[in-house]
């Protein structure tokens, strides 16, 4: 049997290939260990066990309380919670206001001076929601999101208008605020740029879960 002897051309090509091959493998093995840690970290997150039914805020305008509702949205709920339960959300600010609309906050970069990044902060993650045809009614507490789909993370918005039906079924409703709407209404009040930020921030002291 005849063997031929690879060119030197040829010895080249294939150590490059076959450490090419080895990168490429190495690569897609950091990404598969870098996706199963966030799906662990998500899942320690979102299914922290907690009886807590109601969510505490403590805002430089005064209290806010409110229900959580479990049974619609539980892992939303959930996730609501071990966040409150881990300080995730002290001293941030509700960073946005859209006059007779709503007020939002959740953005943990909400917390530094650069007005710029406000709004695109979040816990590290994002998760499915939990559409269940709930009524966009003043009050309610849903998560707010990118505008597409599977994008929840931290931030949440509280509805101030009576309803608002260019919204339903586009956000995942898991809360209603119980007591506190007067201090929801003077957050909506407060002066506000261009681009609906606070000029005097509203800051959210602390979150508690009971």
């Amino acid at each position: 049997m005849f063997i031929r002897k690879l060119t030197l051309d040829e010895v080249v090509y294939w150590g490059i290939l076959f450490f090419a091959s080895i990168a490429a493998g190495y690569t897609l093995i950091t990404l598969i260990h870098i996706s199963l840690r966030e799906e662990t970290a998500f899942s320690q997150t979102t299914y922290m066990k907690s009886m807590a039914k109601f969510v505490i805020v403590e805002t430089s305008f005064g209290e806010i309380r409110i229900a959580l509702l479990r049974s619609q949205a539980p892992v939303t709920s959930n996730n609501f919670v071990s966040l409150v339960q881990a300080g995730f959300y002290d001293n941030i600010k509700f960073h946005r206001v859209v006059k007779g609309m709503l007020v939002q906050g959740g953005d943990p970069l909400s917390r530094e001076n650069d007005r710029d990044l406000y709004g695109t902060g979040g816990p590290g993650y994002v998760f499915d929601d939990e559409i269940r045809g709930q009524q966009m009614e003043r009050g309610v507490v849903a998560m707010a999101n990118l505008g597409r789909p599977k994008t929840n993370g931290s931030q949440f918005f509280i509805l101030v208008a009576p309803d608002a039906p260019l919204m339903a079924g586009k956000y995942t409703i898991f809360g209603k605020v119980v007591s506190g709407m007067d201090v929801v209404d003077r957050i909506n009040s407060v002066t506000v740029d261009a681009r609906n930020i606070p000029i005097d921030p509203v800051v959210i002291h602390s979150m508690d879960a009971e």
